[in-house]
């Protein structure tokens, strides 16, 4: 019940935050007042202006910085066709780096197994529990974050410094990707069982099926890439045809 109260707070923040953006009040380029004025103007806790914020910067309607606040980037609604478009144009690279993980990280997470400390298991759980949680409350770029740090545990783990340099590579090119997919609807829910089960596995210290899940999690990426793309380009033709 907890879940389901956070998530209709957080919604009715971004909702009336989103308003107030795309109203004649402000421009692009200008600042929106502190989290603690819309605290005071929509009557909730700050946690949850900060969290529509953040989802509001992941739709790529803010920018958010350490001492300036949050700025307005755009004014308009982001249409299907946009997103759509991004996939289409980033669709290689990001397969090219979903094929680069499939080879490196079965790799990884074998060598995870046999050299990882206690502390780093923990930190592995804690990592996936707060997913758990971001996904319950369907905080988009909580999701994107914990989705790479959960990956990169994994690599560090492994104590092998290629690896390691290898994926802040791929976290640099993956960081849009996992914030346009969480928004797809579904894709979240196809994320969390999977760590689920690699986190067993490695607990389990069972490097086979440790390999087998991760896979599966990579085929399923590259499965809602493939599927985000068609998503995002059908409800656009749907839109197209309810207005004609």
């Amino acid at each position: 019940m907890k879940s389901i109260e956070k998530v209709s707070v957080v919604q009715l923040a971004e909702t009336e935050i989103k308003k107030y953006i795309l109203s004649e009040q402000v421009k692009i380029g200008d600042k929106l007042p502190s989290e603690k004025k819309f605290c005071e103007e929509l009557g909730i806790a700050r946690g949850s202006v900060r969290e529509a914020l953040r989802l509001l910067q992941a739709k790529g309607y803010l920018e958010i910085s350490h001492g300036k606040g949050a700025v307005v980037l755009r004014k308009e609604e982001i249409t299907q066709e946009e997103m759509a478009v991004w996939f289409q144009d980033n669709e290689v690279e990001l397969k090219d780096v979903i094929e680069v993980r499939m080879a490196i990280e079965p790799i990884a997470v074998r060598l995870a197994i046999d050299r990882y400390t206690p502390k780093e298991l923990e930190q592995l759980k804690d990592i996936h529990r707060r997913a758990v949680d971001a996904a319950c409350s369907h905080s988009i770029l909580e999701m994107g974050v914990l989705d790479e740090r959960f990956h990169t545990a994994i690599i560090e783990c492994s104590h092998n410094k290629l690896l390691i340099s290898i994926n802040k590579e791929i976290v640099k090119t993956l960081k849009q990707f996992r914030k346009n997919t969480f928004q797809i609807e579904g894709n979240i829910e196809n994320c969390i069982p999977y760590h689920t089960a690699i986190l067993m596995a490695i607990e389990e210290k069972d490097v086979e099926r440790a390999q087998q899940k991760l896979l599966e999690h990579l085929e399923c990426v590259a499965s809602d890439l493939e599927m985000s793309k068609l998503k995002t380009w059908h409800k656009n033709e749907d839109s197209l045809e309810a207005n004609e």
